[in-house]
């Protein structure tokens, strides 16, 4: 899975379990968290609603930094939500294809939930300094590109339902692939499917999400959907070249395990979104001694 999205996901997940009180060390998520091991810089922004420019200086210039705003702007839950790009004459390559592509693959957004509507933020990855020793090469930046809108309407599937059809698009997915030779990526295919039904989740990313925040059945799931992310450049089941008939089920079997991976995603990131959140000392008191520096 491209990092990108996973850092979404971990947004999503450790920003409401810190919420929500259930984990007080801040820094297991920042800067801790796997998925900001090569980021230089995660900023956030709020973009002119005009012309849609950045300005100079960030509302918050850490992950910690903008939580605490949002807490003291009242935020009830974070959530994420995947937008396909759709396809029209000028737009012609599917989302599974372009996935492998900064910026490719349809869009990825970070919700913030108020009373009165939702906030929506959307991240910019850029390369910074190339040759630095600790490879921390990206600047990462969100900018709010809408402010108290009405939250989209979820179209992610129920657990179950979404396992159910994942199973049989994996098992349709091993048999084309023996089939055509492909037995590198049968193998793959064959073992998200075990995935699935193990007892212990294989997870590749175990920092994903906090301790904690999935059940049995969504860890699984997580599992799987990580070991089927076959989608990228050169390599990868996107390189694989196919011709007639047996091209076009490749298309169209890959592309249905895409959308059921994507949807496999934002479930897991939402997964106990709207736990209760605790009367306690303020959370974000936790971390007066973290190394967030407020904008």
């Amino acid at each position: 899975m491209q990092t990108t999205i996973a850092q979404m996901i971990a947004l999503t997940s450790w920003g409401n379990a810190l919420l929500q009180g259930r984990i007080a060390q801040s820094s297991d998520f920042y800067p801790g968290n796997s998925t900001f091991q090569f980021c230089a810089e995660v900023a956030f922004y709020a973009l002119d609603p005009a012309t849609g420019n950045w300005p100079s200086q960030p509302l918050a210039r850490d992950p910690l930094a903008w939580l605490q705003q949002q807490a003291d702007a009242g935020v009830d839950k974070l959530s994420l939500s995947y937008w396909p790009s759709g396809h029209t004459a000028e737009h012609t390559t599917s989302d599974r294809m372009a996935v492998g592509f900064v910026g490719g693959g349809g869009r990825w957004l970070l919700l913030t939930h108020f009373a009165d509507g939702v906030d929506v933020w959307e991240a910019r990855w850029e390369v910074g300094e190339r040759q630095r020793a600790d490879r921390k090469i990206w600047q990462v930046r969100y900018g709010q590109i809408a402010r108290r809108v009405s939250a989209p309407a979820s179209e992610v599937l129920a657990l179950p339902k979404l396992r159910a059809l994942l199973a049989n698009q994996l098992t349709a997915l091993t048999t084309f692939a023996s089939e055509q030779k492909e037995l590198g990526f049968a193998k793959t295919f064959a073992r998200a499917l075990d995935d699935l039904n193990t007892a212990a989740a294989r997870l590749e990313s175990s920092d994903l999400t906090p301790p904690g925040a999935l059940n049995l059945p969504a860890q699984q799931l997580l599992a799987a959907t990580e070991t089927a992310w076959v989608f990228g450049g050169m390599g990868s089941w996107n390189d694989v070249g196919f011709a007639g008939a047996e091209y076009d089920s490749y298309c169209q079997l890959s592309d249905e395990l895409f959308v059921l991976l994507t949807q496999a995603l934002v479930l897991v990131a939402n997964h106990n979104a709207d736990f209760p959140r605790k009367a306690q000392k303020a959370w974000w008191q936790f971390w007066k001694s973290a190394a967030a520096t407020p904008a």
